[in-house]
């Protein structure tokens, strides 16, 4: 059973993430004309790094914190039963109960390298407001934005049992599928808000889908068909 699920799990993320990495690519070719609405996302960038300079000492367990809490969260999304959740410099616990059915554990134990879960509570809360301070949001998406990326390069590698146990090339698979589509649609959000975001993100990739379908059945059947 579980290798069904893996072989099924390969059959969606490789195509899924093909999809979502050209997808990224558009987007950027998108907001690239549009540069100066970003100003203040890479002011906050920006801003991170700087700060990151004189919170050296602390930085490494805001990540670990970070981390853990986004096993967290995604284990109570999965309606897991949290046990205990533990966060020291570089190292970190978050234990749970997978009950009869471990379906979700995959994203539980892989959250962390890919969902930016501080990016999206400011991403959030810029969808409910509006007015002249909505770029004070733009620049706390771009410095926690930032922060993942930390967290990302610092903490992602095979020596990482969350990785390890799903095996690395699965894991590196939905790692790279996810982080295609959150960036994508934290870039999207700064034009057009988050709702907004996902909306045109998701049609556009369903016409994209479709047209690739479209185009690899004309070919095999062009080839069937001499």
């Amino acid at each position: 059973m579980k290798t069904l699920f893996r072989i099924l799990g390969y059959l969606i993320y490789i195509p899924a993430c093909l999809l979502f990495f050209f997808e990224l690519y558009r987007t950027v070719l998108v907001i690239i004309p549009q540069y100066q609405i970003y100003k203040w996302f890479v002011v906050g960038m920006v801003a991170y790094f700087v700060l990151g300079l004189f919170f050296r000492k602390n930085r490494k367990f805001l990540q670990t914190f970070s981390h853990e809490l986004t096993h967290t969260l995604v284990g109570m999304l999965f309606l897991r039963r949290i046990h205990s959740f533990t966060a020291e410099r570089g190292e970190g616990v978050m234990s749970y109960s997978t009950g009869r059915f471990k379906l979700g554990d995959t994203m539980i134990s892989l959250a962390p390298y890919f969902l930016p879960i501080f990016t999206i509570f400011f991403m959030l809360i810029k969808h409910a407001v509006a007015g002249d301070a909505i770029y004070i949001f733009d620049g706390l998406i771009g410095f926690t934005f930032a922060f993942h990326i930390g967290c990302f390069i610092a903490q992602t590698g095979s020596y990482q049992t969350d990785i390890q146990k799903n095996g690395l090339f699965y894991s590196y698979l939905i790692i790279a599928t996810f982080l295609a589509l959150n960036t994508s649609l934290v870039l999207l959000s700064i034009d057009t808000n988050l709702i907004p975001a996902i909306k045109s993100y998701f049609i556009t990739a369903w016409e994209d889908l479709k047209f690739a379908v479209e185009f690899i059945y004309s070919k095999i059947s062009a080839i069937i068909s001499k």
